[in-house]
């Protein structure tokens, strides 16, 4: 019995399966809301090059779960 344990160990050190875990919570970068930005502000300048600005608003809204595009100084919006 504790050889089988022993093997499990063992594959499951081989597996890889901790690098998988580590990999799927990778950070998000964030921004900080500053006075008088605006989700399209934000989006002009995070935006990947050649992508449609308000495509990247309707992500970056359902990414930070906003159901408005109200946005208060100081708050902080995870990009998509």
């Amino acid at each position: 019995m504790l050889l089988c344990f022993g093997i499990g160990a063992l594959v499951h050190s081989w597996s890889g399966e901790d690098q998988v875990q580590a990999a799927s919570v990778q950070a998000k970068e964030q921004v900080i809301v500053k006075p008088g930005d605006t989700l399209w502000t934000i989006s002009e300048r995070y935006a990947p090059e050649g992508e449609d600005i308000r495509r990247y608003i309707a992500d970056l809204k359902k990414a930070n779960g906003l159901s408005t595009s109200a946005l208060t100084a100081g708050q902080v919006l995870v990009l998509p």
